[in-house]
């Protein structure tokens, strides 16, 4: 049976979509139309959960109890048929980077194996949550955050305070990318890579990256005419891909976007109100109807509740000031315990605190579901 998604997460969809099976992970949510009006009565509708636990290469769902989320039974009532929606929503804008222009964050998403190889932790930059703050944007500016997920599982990652714009994704050389950050990240042993790391993590920069027509940047790693290590032992870890665009039920503001394994997902986050005009901001200023540079900070972390809980998750503060890029930047950063060790004691339970922009879902699903 169809239906029709208006809304995701933060806001309405540009425009109206028509499915008969949504993906949703953690976290996700989504407002959706179901037009019973033609369906006759004493009609039971299966709202059903088919995504593998984990996802995608977990183990089936039990038709019996995860595979089965709810029932609708048609009522014999007067049907009453729904008004056209209109074909516009609403006008999403387009972002555009102000702080870090062409040096996106690159973010890497692993998983620590124990001395037996059996995953003991997934992390984000190889850290713990109680580290040194790393993210440290500044409030009324747009940046592009990249993640790189080197695990066998899909991450819901959800973001507190902003909401973002999902921008693509791309399939990487896992292989590749895998011993590039382990040769940047060696411990003080001279161990590469080693899980978690014990400095402050060193990113893949873009400073040998290349344009592929489209104007954007595009790390050499990720580049899918550089075919020169795409025979790999693994079958999962290819060549890259060229970059998939979201879809249409990903296209508003979002709040959590679905990193998939083996590939970069990219989003533009902007620290504003999703109300605000890309004209009413410039760098620096608070458009929040509160301060956010206040209190403890906020954090971003995978919603899988054993993989948050297994801290991958991570803190965030927000700032008005024009501060260094990471590598230069941790020895002076807010809540650096090489900066003032007293203040990082605050950053540790970070508070979820939207702007309250966000419409209430109509309904809900985990995973990937489809109506028969």
């Amino acid at each position: 049976m169809s239906f029709i998604q208006i809304g995701a997460d933060g806001s309405y969809l540009p425009a109206p979509v028509t499915l008969t099976e949504a993906f949703l992970a953690t976290c996700e949510r989504a407002d959706i139309l179901i037009d019973f009006s033609n369906v006759p009565a004493g009609t039971k509708i299966v709202l059903q959960n088919t995504a593998n636990a984990p996802f995608p290469g977990g183990d089936p769902v039990d038709p019996a109890t995860t595979g089965t989320v709810m029932q609708f039974e048609v009522q014999d009532t007067p049907a009453v048929h729904p008004k056209p929606l209109p074909a516009t929503l609403i006008t999403i804008p387009t972002l555009v980077e102000t702080e870090g222009i062409g040096n996106p964050k690159l973010f890497t998403l692993n998983e620590q194996e124990s001395d037996t190889g059996d995953p003991i932790a997934v992390l984000i930059d190889g850290r713990h949550f109680d580290e040194d703050v790393t993210e440290i944007p500044r409030v009324g500016t747009t940046e592009a955050w990249y993640f790189q997920n080197l695990t066998e599982d899909a991450h819901p990652i959800h973001i507190h305070l902003v909401e973002f714009q999902l921008e693509d994704r791309q399939t990487i050389d896992r292989d590749r990318f895998k011993a590039y950050w382990e040769k940047l990240n060696v411990n003080k042993d001279g161990i590469p890579g080693e899980l978690p790391l014990d400095h402050p993590p060193i990113r893949v920069n873009v400073e040998t990256a290349v344009d592929t027509g489209d104007g954007r940047v595009r790390d050499f790693l990720f580049d899918p005419s550089d075919t020169t290590s795409c025979a790999h032992p693994d079958p999962t870890s290819g060549c890259p891909s060229q970059a998939i665009p979201p879809s249409p039920q990903e296209s508003g503001w979002k709040d959590v976007f679905i990193a998939p394994p083996f590939s970069v997902t990219r989003i533009r986050l902007r620290l504003a109100p999703q109300s605000v005009k890309e004209s009413d901001l410039f760098p620096g200023k608070n458009t929040f109807p509160f301060d956010p540079t206040k209190g403890p900070g906020y954090v971003w972390h995978c919603h899988i509740l054993d993989h948050e809980d297994s801290d991958m998750m991570r803190p965030m503060k927000i700032t008005t000031k024009d501060l260094p890029s990471l590598n230069s930047a941790l020895k002076s950063a807010p809540g650096s315990r090489n900066a003032n060790s007293s203040t990082h004691d605050a950053y540790a339970k970070p508070a979820h605190d939207h702007n309250m922009s966000m419409p209430k879902p109509s309904m809900s699903m985990g995973g990937g579901g489809k109506m028969k």
